[in-house]
């Protein structure tokens, strides 16, 4: 693999990225991780030219219109990149939006296992995964979230989290040859960004509560935990 590496990352639209990304910061002193631009990986790690990444970019998201998927709750595993995250009860166009990215790049290698929106990596213990999740339960559970945007980020498992950035942007449901060049870090603060009253100082005290592992039933990806005892009617078994 070259020095260089790239993902596609499906981004929340601009007001939900913006509070979004004031709960990451928030939470990544706790994780003892950079923080990063809130996303939901389609594909990462792909081993391509930043214009070649760019041009198959517009080619996945061809005809795409904006995704809107409803979040069920909170969850964690002991994957570094899967480690503090949002699970969506329901994820139209997912698999299909996947597919065409490995047939695309001719790898299936960094596709993403099942849609997730991480706000945290690092290691932190379960039960101060669990603290952390309470507080935030209300603000997430049963709230949709429209991902309106693709973009092309600077990514990888050997690229540091706080290297990670923005190099390009393609709107869903728009012309998608009208490429947004970006570069912009997505580990550090925006000045210009908004803080969330909903998520401000939500759950991430230094010291939290500790309490047993609910160690949710139904559908999640293997070994997760979550912040539910269970799941919604109609919860789509993610992707194996």
């Amino acid at each position: 693999m070259s020095s260089e590496a790239y993902s596609f990352w499906l981004v929340p639209e601009a007001p939900v990225e913006r509070e979004l990304g004031t709960l990451v910061r928030a939470l990544a002193p706790v994780f003892g991780m950079p923080a990063f631009a809130p996303h939901a990986t389609v594909q990462g790690d792909l081993d391509l030219a930043a214009d070649d990444a760019e041009m198959l970019a517009r080619e996945l998201v061809a005809g795409e219109s904006p995704l809107a998927w409803r979040a069920w709750g909170l969850q964690w595993t002991e994957h570094p990149f899967r480690t503090f995250f949002v699970a969506f009860d329901r994820a139209d166009r997912f698999n299909a939006l996947r597919e065409r990215s490995a047939k695309l790049t001719g790898s299936r290698e960094g596709l993403s296992p099942f849609p997730h929106l991480s706000l945290a990596y690092g290691n932190l213990p379960v039960r101060e995964k669990i603290a952390r999740s309470r507080p935030l339960a209300g603000a997430i559970e049963g709230r949709t979230i429209k991902f309106d945007r693709l973009a092309v980020a600077l990514s990888g498992k050997d690229i540091p989290v706080d290297e990670w950035r923005v190099v390009a942007t393609v709107r869903l449901g728009s012309d998608p040859w009208g490429l947004i060049p970006q570069a912009r870090s997505v580990a550090g603060s925006d000045p210009g960004l908004h803080r969330s009253r909903r998520f401000r100082g939500a759950g991430v005290r230094q010291g939290g509560k500790s309490g047993s592992d609910p160690d949710a039933a139904g559908v999640r990806p293997p070994t997760a935990r979550s912040s539910r005892a269970r799941r919604p009617s109609g919860n789509a078994r993610p992707a194996a």
